[in-house]
């Protein structure tokens, strides 16, 4: 049993005794079990799964074969002051023309690290140092380069994937606390529900994505 105080009532001992009548905010359900004060949130995980699809539709968007996008060299990782750090925590990406990116690196020290993490990249990209930028340039697509854009992108899925089994593990969490044996299993069915219908849009978006990659 629980107790949940209620400002100006239940100040005697009966309030909590014989009854948990005192628990409920909305009143006693039919069976005489009161309903949760605070249970999943819905509202937060509709958030988070709608958000994971949002980046990842934006991540997509980014690989495309053959022109020039910030976004291309989100994935990559630069072994920087001794361990492996994001590119985009250690230099900025930005367009310089429609088959150019232009890479400012905040610590000159990282320059060459930087250079080697495009260059290893497996987007057939030839990093060029050009005084304080590094040039990228982005080649017309070919047979490989399509290859290594379908496995970023694929990358960029298992990502959006990860971020909504984190959200179901934090609402199933609150569901597990739920007091009903009958209303946990509902709330489970609907919990189940709506994370499948979040990894089948994130299914349709790498299928739709690869297709578009392996026939440019």
């Amino acid at each position: 049993a629980f107790r949940v105080q209620r400002k100006g009532k239940g100040k005697g001992k009966g309030a909590a005794k014989g009854t948990l009548g005192a628990a409920n905010q909305g009143g006693d359900s039919s069976d005489g079990v009161p309903e949760a004060s605070a249970g999943p949130d819905w509202g937060g995980l509709g958030d988070g799964l709608g958000g994971a699809r949002k980046a990842l539709a934006r991540d997509l968007a980014e690989i495309r074969s053959g022109r020039a996008a910030p976004g291309l060299l989100d994935h990559l990782q630069v072994l920087a002051y001794g361990e492996r750090t994001p590119l985009k925590g250690v230099a900025s990406v930005a367009v310089r023309g429609p088959r150019t990116l232009g890479v400012m690196v905040y610590d000159p020290a990282n320059v060459k690290p930087v250079m080697k993490a495009i260059a290893s990249s497996g987007l057939a990209l030839n990093p060029q140092e050009d005084g304080e930028e590094i040039v990228v340039p982005v080649p017309e697509p070919t047979q490989e380069a399509r290859a290594a854009m379908i496995k970023v992108a694929a990358q960029a899925a298992e990502k959006a994937r990860v971020r909504v089994r984190a959200e179901r593990q934090k609402v199933m969490a609150a569901v597990k606390a739920l007091t009903s044996k009958d209303e946990r299993k509902l709330q489970e069915k609907r919990a189940e529900k709506e994370v499948e219908g979040a990894l089948k849009e994130i299914g349709t978006l790498i299928q739709e994505k690869e297709k578009e990659l392996k026939e440019m």
